[in-house]
């Protein structure tokens, strides 16, 4: 048997369309059932678990549907099989996996890192945290979606650009500490991807065990706006001012600036 669970709330306009196209082929093959995701909300756990090894689950919208998704389920394992079909606005997962229109999350749900907020908030994320610049973009993004102006992620980075203020930042990656002053974003990544295509983390690969660190420091303010575009090619990491660390364990304490995003 199938089950559809779709986020209504997905910022894709022809969400409902790809998922009645689903629904179709699927029923050509067994009972297919759509569930809105609003409606079950903090029941996926229940629901899954009521269902066994020859049940088929597919997952349907963006980054943020996932997100939510591993967030409320945690890493518990399943028996039924779980596919996330990435058709929502944001799709820096799908390209991890070389954009397959369907990927297997059964077990990848199970192996989602998690990050703590100031010791005790447990989140788990499947792209990428980052606290800076970034996380402003993201929080603007957001706050334009409930208006009626149209900006994509580069436009809003480079009016942010103009207000923002770099901070201190202590890393500790791994047992080295570290301590960097005039940052303008760290960003703790388990892909490559974040903000709809930016090539934040070129050399990560997913779910090997190990985060992609990025600190971007001591650059001029026209600077970053002038190479800001090179992340969509991942050329960024050529530029002075731009670390690139792999490390296993991630805590970053932050001195003039408390804006942090989840990517997702």
């Amino acid at each position: 048997m199938f089950y559809i669970l779709y986020n209504t709330q997905s910022d894709n306009k022809n969400l409902l369309k790809k998922i009645d196209k689903l629904y179709k082929n699927l029923l050509k093959t067994d009972d297919c059932y759509k569930l809105d995701l609003k409606e079950i909300e903090k029941k996926e756990i229940v629901f899954l678990e009521s269902l066994d090894k020859d049940d088929i689950v597919y997952l349907c919208g963006g980054d943020g549907t996932l997100n939510h998704f591993i967030n409320n389920v945690g890493k518990k394992q399943f028996m039924c099989k779980i596919y996330f079909y990435s058709c929502g606005s944001g799709n820096d997962f799908k390209r991890d996996y070389d954009n397959k229109k369907y990927i297997d999350i059964t077990n990848i749900i199970t192996k989602m890192p998690k990050c703590y907020i100031n010791g005790n908030e447990k989140y788990y994320f499947e792209n990428g945290i980052g606290i800076g610049i970034d996380a402003v973009v993201c929080r603007k993004k957001n706050q334009l979606n409930f208006t009626s102006v149209k900006k994509n992620y580069f436009k809003i980075a480079i009016d942010s650009f103009k207000n923002f203020r770099p901070y201190s930042l202590d890393l500790i990656l791994d047992d080295e500490k570290m301590h960097f002053d005039n940052v303008w974003l760290v960003v703790c990544n388990n892909g490559k991807y974040l903000g709809g295509g930016m090539k934040m983390c070129p050399k990560a690969i997913r779910d090997d065990l190990e985060f992609d660190t990025i600190i971007i420091h001591d650059v001029s303010r026209i600077k970053i706006a002038l190479f800001f575009p090179l992340i969509y090619l991942g050329l960024h990491i050529k530029i002075k001012g731009v670390e690139y660390i792999k490390c296993h364990n991630f805590k970053a304490i932050p001195d003039g600036c408390n804006i942090f995003q989840m990517d997702g």
